[in-house]
């Protein structure tokens, strides 16, 4: 009997977790004066301007991150999604990564997490 409650368990997880990303990924973002949707863009690119390889375009609550490989020839990308249940709070998804071997896209949300932060509290 434990090994079955153990199991429903871990399904049911799985299902309330999927849910949830939905109703989060659903729930429209809307910007406000505190974070403007132009204030998110610039803290986006800025955070970015210092990681060399690095590029970034922000379209709503995402942001799409390029990656120039060090030798220059190639590129990777990245997308992270902004949106906590329609704010932009700092928490950050990955959508995508087309390198999970690098840490760039961490760093960089890191950085812009705690950028958008401290946005925040100066307001």
């Amino acid at each position: 009997m434990g090994i079955l409650r153990t199991i429903f368990h871990i399904a049911t997880l799985g299902i309330v977790d999927s849910n949830e990303e939905v109703k989060r990924k659903n729930t429209p973002c809307i910007f406000t004066n505190a974070l403007s949707k132009q204030d998110f863009a610039e803290i986006a690119v800025s955070v970015a301007k210092p990681i060399k390889r690095l590029t970034v375009s922000v379209h709503d609550e995402f942001v799409e991150g390029e990656v120039r490989t060090s030798s220059g020839i190639n590129t990777w990308t990245f997308k992270l999604d902004f949106n906590d249940y329609g704010k932009i709070t700092g928490n950050y998804w990955f959508r995508y990564c087309d390198n999970s071997d690098s840490q760039i896209p961490k760093s960089y949300a890191e950085q812009l997490k705690k950028a958008i932060v401290e946005h925040k509290q100066i307001r």
